[in-house]
């Protein structure tokens, strides 16, 4: 399966395989005519552009940021957060939620490193809510 959608009233949820994992591993689109959520699952810069096409005008994208520049990790599996502010940037987002940290690392590293590219960033936080749309 590489592209599924499915409708629930006029919610439509969108899952896409990212192609560029070493497990099977998709994205989520979940969109109406009031938002357009994205969630990017384990994915890295391999297909850069098809990510960035399937994040175009999102209200939100929760992406994963697993490294940091610092970090030299060259993976092709994770992005760091750079990437993702990158990603906010080019697909015209309006906001940006980083996920997917090292437990060692402090996340304000992960904000300091996005927002130079892309302001509207925060990191995700265990029991944090978001308010879409009023």
């Amino acid at each position: 399966m590489n592209n599924l959608s499915i409708n629930i009233d006029d919610l439509k949820i969108t899952f896409k395989n990212n192609n560029s994992h070493t497990i099977e591993s998709y994205m989520v689109k979940l969109e109406n005519n009031d938002f357009k959520v994205i969630y990017t699952s384990d994915i890295g810069t391999t297909n850069f552009q098809d990510l960035i096409n399937f994040c175009k005008n999102a209200d939100l994208i929760i992406c994963e940021s697993s490294f940091l520049k610092s970090h030299n990790s060259n993976s092709k599996i994770h992005l760091t957060a750079y990437d993702a502010s990158i990603l906010a940037k080019k697909s015209s987002a309006k906001k940006l939620l980083l996920t997917h940290f090292w437990p060692e690392e402090n996340k304000l590293n992960y904000l300091k490193e996005a927002i130079c590219n892309f302001e509207n960033t925060e990191v995700a936080e265990e029991n944090k809510s978001l308010i879409l749309k009023i």
